[in-house]
């Protein structure tokens, strides 16, 4: 019986960066956060903070959910914000900070 975990968050998260990224002055914030290391880190450090919201999958080599239309509540979307705020400012080296 092949099982398939999908996480519902993520789309949220990858969503909540790029806003979030979008959002800092500087350009080096966005540049840091490219490298796929990086960005996973990001991801991780968001994902320790929050309630994951995932289904599993049994024996369905096309699964019929779509992802894309998993609706978290706005408070949800914020807290997301909110972590990915923080951990671009934990995560970015020191030089990024400053001008």
């Amino acid at each position: 019986m092949s099982k398939q975990l999908i996480y519902l968050t993520l789309p949220a998260i990858a969503e909540a960066i790029e806003s979030t990224l979008s959002a800092f002055p500087y350009r080096c914030y966005q540049n840091y956060f490219t490298s796929p290391e990086q960005r996973r880190k990001l991801f991780l450090y968001i994902l320790k903070r929050i309630r994951a919201r995932y289904t599993v999958l049994i024996d369905d080599p096309q699964p019929s959910l779509n992802c894309q239309t998993v609706s978290l509540s706005p408070e949800q979307y914020l807290y997301i914000k909110e972590f990915a705020q923080q951990g671009i400012c934990h995560l970015i080296p020191e030089n990024c900070t400053r001008k």
